[in-house]
This record gives C-alpha cells, sequence and structure tokens, in this order.
C-alpha cells in the first residue's frame, strides 16, 4: 500500500507529499524524541543506579558511571524501517515518473477524451521459474550474504540478516513491475511455467532442509 500510487495520474509530487502524515512525521518524532529520549532515560537509570553502589563501596568503575554525561544520541531506533519506506517512496516516484507505463495526466486526459492515443503494449512476461529461483539464490542469497559480512549489524539502520535487505529491494522493484507489466491482473497460477505441485514440494522440501 505504502508504495502504491491510487490513480496514474496523481501527480507525483503529492504522492510522495501525502506521505508526511503516515511517514516523515513519526520518522522525525523518533529521530530527535522517541529514540534519544529511551537512551537517556536508560543512561540516567544506569548513572543513578552506579551513584547509589558507589556510595557503598569504593568501586573506581561505578565512580566513572555516576560522573558520566547523559548522552542525547538521535537515532531513528526500531523505527527505521520508516526510513527505508520513505526512500523507497522517492525511488517509486523517480520510476514512475520517467517510465513509460506511467502516464501523465494530460495523456490520461487525452486518452479519456478521443481514445485515440493506445496504451503501451511492450509488456514483460511474468518471469520464468528459472529466472524467479535465480533472483532468490543470486540476490537473496549470496549477495545478501556478502552484505552481512560486511556489514553485520545494520546497514543505514536497517538490521542486516537473511532476508533483509537485497531481498526487500528485490521484492519493491517486483511490486513496481507487477503493476507497471500487468502480472497482477491475471491469477499468477495462470502464468507459471511449472506445475503449482511442483513448486510448493519444493518450498517443503526448501523448509524441512533449514529447519533440520
Amino acid at each position: 500500500g505504502s508504495f502504491q500510487r491510487k490513480k496514474d495520474n496523481d501527480a507525483v509530487s503529492e504522492f510522495f507529499l501525502s506521505k508526511r502524515r503516515r511517514l516523515y512525521y513519526p520518522l522525525l518524532f523518533l529521530i530527535f524524541g522517541l529514540c534519544p529520549g529511551c537512551i537517556a532515560l536508560g543512561f540516567y537509570m544506569m548513572k543513578m543506579t552506579a551513584v547509589i553502589v558507589a556510595d557503598n563501596s569504593d568501586s573506581d568503575n561505578n565512580r566513572r558511571i555516576a560522573a558520566m554525561t547523559i548522552p542525547y544520541e538521535p537515532t531513528p531506533g526500531h523505527g527505521w524501517y520508516l526510513l527505508w519506506l520513505l526512500l523507497f517512496n522517492w525511488i517509486y516516484c523517480q520510476v514512475a515518473l520517467s517510465s513509460p507505463f506511467s502516464l501523465s495526466e494530460q495523456r490520461q486526459n487525452q486518452i479519456d477524451k478521443n481514445k485515440q492515443l493506445p496504451l503501451p503494449q511492450t509488456r514483460t512476461s511474468f518471469p520464468s521459474t528459472r529466472i524467479r529461483i535465480s533472483c532468490g539464490i543470486f540476490i537473496c542469497g549470496l549477495v545478501m550474504l556478502g552484505i552481512c559480512v560486511a556489514s553485520p549489524i545494520t546497514f543505514a539502520s536497517m538490521p542486516t540478516s537473511i532476508g533483509s535487505l537485497s531481498c526487500d529491494v528485490l521484492m519493491f522493484l517486483a511490486g513496481i513491475m507487477s503493476k507497471q507489466h500487468g502480472w497482477v491482473e491475471t491469477p499468477i497460477i495462470q502464468q507459471l511455467d511449472v506445475k503449482l505441485w511442483i513448486l510448493v514440494g519444493s518450498v517443503v522440501c526448501e523448509l524441512v532442509f533449514v529447519c533440520f
């Protein structure tokens, strides 16, 4: 829903600006208010505990903790996904604006009036099973593994783990292409190049392999 414009002739700027209430303002509140406040509260509680302990002992470590300054660290914290949703929305605006399948308001009005301007016909068919499996192995597997090795904790605030960054980007692009090329207009089962039970069996075998 976040990546989908309600109408093809909506202004791109209006689409992006409409995300302010849902994404931008909550993100600013998290970065500069809630998350730094939680961090500062944690340090405050740790400092108060150290003060109490230091009064009853000669621990230098507790005295150092008691003397430290409570920090203010702006960070999105657990709201990192809002930052990435805004980024994906911005990318979608650029893709939708330059895509030959995204009609401008003027062109759409011309089509509605005289029905003489045809829609683009050069649409790509639904990806084959070989392509989908290859993308899963390479993008969601090898590329994501490399990202986890290079940045084992986070990447631009997004936690890095199997199934995160490169998989999110792939699914985002697949969602855009499915709308532009009409993949969802026809039931997916009618667009498969192999039997459905083969795909279901492959997924079950994969789950068994991963679990055991």
